[in-house]
C-alpha cells in the first residue's frame, strides 16, 4: 500500500512520548493529485452530490480572501472517502492506536490563506475538548498538506509534553483550553495559557513536504500562526476514533452554530458524514436517526 517501508513500532512509541508523529512520503503524487482536485471542487463550491457541506466558514467566492474551515465535506464529494482509504490513514491509525475499526467522525477541510493578524491564525486549543460528550478515550488526528510547508507556511505548532495534560472536561477549565479557534492572539493567548497551566512553555512547529502526513494526539495543544509565505495552505484535518473510543451518545449529536455557519446534526452512522476508514465498527448497530431534517433544523 504504501511506498516507503516504515517501523511501526517505532512510530507508535515516538507518538506516544511525543504526541505527534510524521509518517515521510506516506502519499504518492498521483493520489495527492486526485486529492487536491477534490479538495478544489469544493471549496469551488462544486459539489458532486448537489448536496452542500454541512458547514462552512466562508462561501466559496470569500473562500479564496478568508482562513476558511468545511466540516464533512464527504457529503458533497463521496469521493474523498475512497480517497483517504487508499491513502492508508486508517490503516496507519489503526497501527497507532493498535485499534480494531477507525472512524473518521470529523473531517474538515482548512484552506489557509496569507495574511496578518489574529483572524488567519488557528487559535491554541485540544482537539480532544470536543470530544467528551460524544465518545470515551483519547483518539489521532491527521493532517494531511498538499504543499511542502516550511517555516514560513504556518506549520502546525504544539506545546512539548501537552498531551500528558488532561481534557478540561477532566480536570482543566474550558477557559483553559479554549476552542477560539479562529480570531486568537497566539502570542498573548500563550502567555495565558501557560499561567493557567503552570507547564513549561516550549512551542515546536512541524514542517513537513508534500505526501508527509502527520499524525496527533486528542490532547496535544496546538495551533497555526499566519501564513506568511504568500501561497495558500490546502489542508485535509482528519479527527478519527477507534475501538478504544465507546460512544456515549446512541443518536445524532446537535451542533449548534450562530449564523452565518449553519447548524447541524453530527451522525456517526452517517457514512459519508463519519465514515468508518478502516475495520468495522460494530458499536453503529441501533444508532438512532436525526429527529429534524437538516433543512428543517436550519430553518430555525
Amino acid at each position: 500500500m504504501f511506498e516507503c517501508e516504515y517501523d511501526f513500532n517505532q512510530k507508535r512509541q515516538h507518538y506516544l512520548d511525543n504526541g505527534v508523529v510524521g509518517f515521510e512520503k506516506l502519499i504518492g503524487e498521483d493520489l495527492l493529485e486526485r486529492l487536491e482536485a477534490c479538495f478544489d471542487r469544493i471549496i469551488e463550491g462544486n459539489y458532486l452530490t448537489g448536496a452542500p457541506p454541512t458547514n462552512r466558514t466562508h462561501m466559496p467566492n470569500d473562500s479564496y480572501d478568508n482562513l476558511t474551515r468545511i466540516s464533512c465535506p464527504a457529503i458533497a464529494d463521496p469521493q474523498m472517502v475512497s480517497l483517504l482509504m487508499e491513502a492508508g490513514i486508517g490503516v496507519v491509525a489503526n497501527a497507532l492506536s493498535e485499534s480494531d475499526f477507525v472512524q473518521a467522525w470529523g473531517i474538515q477541510l482548512i484552506n489557509k490563506v496569507p495574511g496578518e493578524g489574529p483572524e488567519f491564525n488557528i487559535g491554541w486549543h485540544q482537539d480532544g475538548q470536543y470530544s467528551p460528550w460524544l465518545f470515551e478515550g483519547d483518539w489521532i488526528t491527521a493532517h494531511i498538506t498538499l504543499s511542502d510547508v516550511n517555516e514560513d507556511d504556518a506549520p502546525v505548532l504544539y506545546i512539548e509534553d501537552s498531551h500528558h495534560l488532561p481534557t478540561f472536561k477532566q480536570g482543566l477549565h474550558k477557559g483553559q483550553i479554549t476552542g477560539q479557534a479562529f480570531k486568537a492572539d497566539l502570542y498573548e493567548h500563550g502567555l495565558v495559557l501557560a499561567e493557567r497551566l503552570n507547564v513549561p512553555w516550549k512551542v515546536k512547529y512541524h514542517t513537513s513536504k508534500r505526501g508527509d502526513v502527520n499524525f496527533h494526539h486528542s490532547r496535544l495543544i496546538h495551533a497555526s500562526d499566519n501564513l506568511r509565505s504568500g501561497k495558500t495552505r490546502k489542508t485535509f484535518s482528519i479527527h478519527m476514533r477507534t475501538s478504544h473510543n465507546p460512544l456515549v451518545i446512541n443518536e445524532p449529536f446537535l451542533i449548534r452554530n450562530n449564523p452565518p455557519q449553519t447548524s447541524y446534526y453530527l451522525d456517526f452512522a452517517d457514512q459519508l458524514m463519519c465514515p468508518v476508514i478502516h475495520g468495522v465498527a460494530t458499536d453503529l448497530v441501533g444508532f438512532a436517526a436525526p429527529k429534524q431534517t437538516f433543512e428543517e433544523l436550519n430553518r430555525v
